[in-house]
């Protein structure tokens, strides 16, 4: 009886180690908290800033001028909606930077992600 224990704790302690649900996208980005959400289906472009104002497109660092760029690229004329990722430490202003630049570069559609309240 004392080895199936032992077997079942370490499939336990396997599972919870190696069994993650979703890839970590690697930033340190804490989102700001929204009261009420709706569950989506996933976005086809990430667009992520951090609390130093540096800009990321599906992990790439990049400028806002090459941001514009890329965007223009035909893989992203397709795209449903564009997530923006963006720290809660940034400022309205420098974010309002970036959205302006989004706009000039023709995005139809523009999600903010945020976290629930409470958790």
């Amino acid at each position: 009886m004392i080895p199936l224990i032992n077997i079942v704790f370490l499939l336990l302690i396997f599972f919870m180690v190696a069994g993650q649900i979703q890839p970590q996208d690697g930033s340190d980005i804490r989102p700001p908290v929204a009261e009420d959400m709706e569950a989506d289906a996933p976005p086809l472009v990430d667009v992520q800033i951090n609390r130093q104002n540096e800009i990321q497109l599906d992990g790439v660092a990049m400028s806002l001028v090459q941001l514009q760029a890329a965007l223009a690229d035909e893989r992203y004329a397709n795209a449903e909606y564009l997530l923006i990722k963006a720290d809660r430490d940034v400022k309205a202003a420098d974010l309002g930077v970036l959205l302006d630049g989004l706009r000039h570069s023709g995005i139809g559609s523009i999600r903010l992600l945020t976290e629930k309240s409470g958790s």
